[in-house]
């Protein structure tokens, strides 16, 4: 029971240390091909040049930087000529539970017809 009460203790922590503070919000910024290390070493000297602050680095599957930037300073950085995309920071569910109807009822297959080219891909 202990631990239990220490973990989400320590995943409330969590949740507010990560938190934008006050007049800042989170955002991913999608860095442009090809991706050097100047051109990232750029990126992070402009975002704490303009008060913000690099959260983290995204290196995995694209190039990008986590930020957490002064809410009106977002269009300055979405017009950099190093900069593909910038997305406000949220919260992303791959699957959303539908309260009329359980999770044995959802199928990928249309069961009333039998047609598997029906099924959502």
């Amino acid at each position: 029971m202990r631990s239990i009460i220490l973990f989400c203790l320590a995943l409330i922590f969590v949740s507010f240390t990560f938190a934008a503070e006050e007049g800042f919000t989170d955002y991913i910024i999608g860095l442009s091909s090809p991706v050097t290390k100047d051109k990232i070493k750029k990126a992070k000297a402009d975002i704490e040049k303009a008060g913000g602050k690099v959260l983290n680095e995204i290196s995995l599957g694209m190039h990008g930087l986590i930020v957490s930037l002064p809410s009106d300073l977002v269009q300055t950085f979405d017009a950099k000529d190093y900069v593909d995309f910038v997305e406000q920071d949220q919260a992303v569910h791959a699957f959303k539970y539908n309260k009329q109807k359980s999770l044995s009822q959802l199928s990928i297959t249309n069961e009333n017809n039998n047609n598997p080219s029906s099924s959502p891909m």
